[in-house]
């Protein structure tokens, strides 16, 4: 089994940046995703261990474009327990590809859901 490294990015909401890891603190659950710090002002996104085909790695939250020119956002499978690209165009509703090494070189990131909400549709 290939060892994976564990680690996070955190968003922060009030700066609207990303924030450096000392600035994380304490956990807590809230919603759909994780805050830190106490003051609700970070959501955190866990790195998948994958890299896309320019080598830059990849988070939950990503949005990354196949090589079709079609648009995923990047998230954690229920349903599958593993990381997953789910389409952001409600006409590919049916198309999810699940993460694995190989996979990832088929994708580049594009941005991510906080930064780059014009890519949502």
């Amino acid at each position: 089994m290939k060892n994976r490294i564990i680690k996070f990015r955190a968003w922060d909401t009030k700066e609207k940046k990303w924030a450096e890891y000392h600035q994380f603190g304490s956990m807590t659950e809230k919603g759909k995703g994780f805050v830190i710090d106490g003051n609700g002002t970070h959501i955190i996104s866990q790195y998948t261990g994958l890299k896309d085909k320019n080598g830059k790695e990849i988070y939950e939250e990503d949005i990354v474009k196949d090589k079709d020119g079609l648009l995923f956002v990047v998230g954690w499978g229920e349903d599958t327990a593993q990381f997953s690209t789910y389409p952001l165009d409600k006409d590919n509703d049916d198309h999810r590809e699940r993460f694995n090494g190989e996979q990832s070189d088929d994708f580049e990131i594009i941005g991510n859901i906080y930064k780059n909400k014009n890519l949502i549709k």
